[in-house]
């Protein structure tokens, strides 16, 4: 029979095993419990993702001559060329490119991974740069677009240089310069043709006598002179007219090509935007006095042409960034990733968003902007997969790291915490045990 005394004894080393089970447990508990939390990998200033530069954001170049209060990255809209400074000269500006047979894509549809400043000054270089896919398979060109305001002139010049960065040979090369410059701002009362000295121009018949034109360094191998917008859908389907004169709502357009543009190779073309007084003092800009030809002074005035003028808006729709927010998540975890769509046209569009992952279609949204809005488009994803993700809109990468579930060992602290508990425990069990089983004398 277990007497009393011993039966309290055992029933305190029952309650000390108990106790010295409930602290190994706990400890167990914490350190798996302090696992469970996110492991986040430490990132310093420069590691963390920030949205690339707001473009399209244009340059303002002043000389006090001429006055370019918007030269944009991708294209020039809205009356922005000024001369004199009163008078609007530029409605839409913008290139195409093509190589093969593949229709010419407007520079508006390529990716910018460099802007220009928002002010500059002049007698110096800007360049933006925009990566341009003209065959549906990704970025083949990277075109630098230069732009520089002489000082006490009454031009400017825009160099184009491009590079081949699809990794094979494009052949038949082509460059589309287009311009819709509505003079002294009316677009009713322009008339405009081809020089034979290879440059375009227009000119108001209104009450303002400027003269307006454009021309290459090299020579051209097709023009266009046409009324807004067939001018554009030529240059869009890559047929130029060729034609010589046309008044009315007047746009011109020059094209230059390159037999091939190697791989890696890269091909330069410098076009020169004049402003004048004078038919005279226009030819004087475009061609010295030692290389012009003899060339009389184009006809103010000739049959209305037989597509009566007219104005149609237009929409130029582009994304200008990726983000994602966070840059790193534990898996099945959502992200945001977001971008901007910029409308620099002077109509409402429709534009659809895609986002791949990894080079897959993940979502697409449609969306609407105004005439010079942007619009914030943002999508929600999770991914089930450890791993490191690209997220890419239109070219835009931003990329984003999701990490599985790590459990972390106990720490050097708990487990000592829980060697000095079990070391006391030991010692009242081996005490309590001596005293229950020690004869009296």
């Amino acid at each position: 029979m277990v007497k009393g005394r011993e039966l309290v004894h055992l029933s305190i080393i029952a309650a000390l095993l108990f106790c010295l089970a409930s602290t190994c447990f706990l400890g167990v508990t914490l350190a798996t419990a302090q696992g469970k939390e996110p492991f986040v990998f430490p990132t310093s200033d420069n590691e963390t993702a920030l949205p690339s530069p707001a473009c399209p954001g244009g340059i303002a170049i002043d000389n006090g001559i001429i006055n370019i209060n918007y030269f944009g990255e991708l294209a020039s809209s809205t009356n922005v060329w000024l001369y004199p400074n009163s008078y609007s000269n530029c409605y839409q500006e913008t290139a195409y490119f093509s190589y093969g047979a593949n229709l010419p894509v407007p520079l508006t549809s390529g990716s910018i991974t460099q802007c220009y400043p928002l002010v500059g000054s002049p007698d110096t270089w800007y360049e933006a740069i925009v990566n341009l896919d003209l065959d549906g398979g990704g970025a083949d060109i990277a075109i630098h677009r230069w732009i520089m305001v002489p000082s006490n002139a009454s031009y400017f010049l825009v160099k184009y240089t491009i590079d081949n960065i699809k990794g094979s040979p494009l052949p038949n090369f082509r460059l589309f310069q287009g311009v819709d410059y509505d003079v002294a701002v009316q677009f009713t009362d322009d008339e405009g043709g081809y020089n034979t000295n290879d440059f375009v121009w227009e000119h108001d018949l209104g009450s303002v006598s400027t003269w307006v034109g454009f021309k290459g360094a090299s020579l051209s191998a097709h023009h266009d002179v046409n009324i807004y917008p067939h001018m554009w859908s030529d240059v869009a389907s890559g047929t130029l007219n060729d034609a010589n004169y046309a008044n009315g709502d007047v746009s011109v357009a020059m094209e230059w090509d390159v037999s091939e543009l190697p791989t890696g190779g890269l091909v330069s073309r410098t076009l020169t935007f004049a402003f004048a007084s004078s038919w005279d003092e226009l030819n004087s800009i475009f061609m010295p006095a030692e290389t012009r030809q003899t060339i009389s002074r184009p006809p103010s005035s000739s049959p209305p042409s037989e597509i009566p003028p007219m104005r149609l808006k237009q929409a130029i729709l582009s994304t200008s960034y990726a983000s994602v927010t966070p840059q790193q998540t534990m898996a099945n975890q959502p992200v945001t990733i977001s971008t901007n769509v910029v409308n620099s046209g002077d109509d409402t569009g429709n534009y659809n968003v895609v986002l791949k992952i990894n080079g897959q279609v993940e979502q697409s949204k449609m969306v609407s902007v105004g005439p010079g809005g942007a619009y914030q488009v943002k999508f929600t994803v999770t991914k089930s997969e450890p791993g490191q993700y690209i997220a890419t809109i239109d070219g835009h990468k931003a990329d984003f790291a999701v990490l599985g579930n790590q459990t972390s060992k106990p720490s050097a602290n708990s487990g000592l915490i829980i060697l000095v508990v079990t070391g006391i425990l030991v010692l009242a069990i081996a005490t309590v045990l001596m005293l229950s089983f020690r004869h009296p004398s």
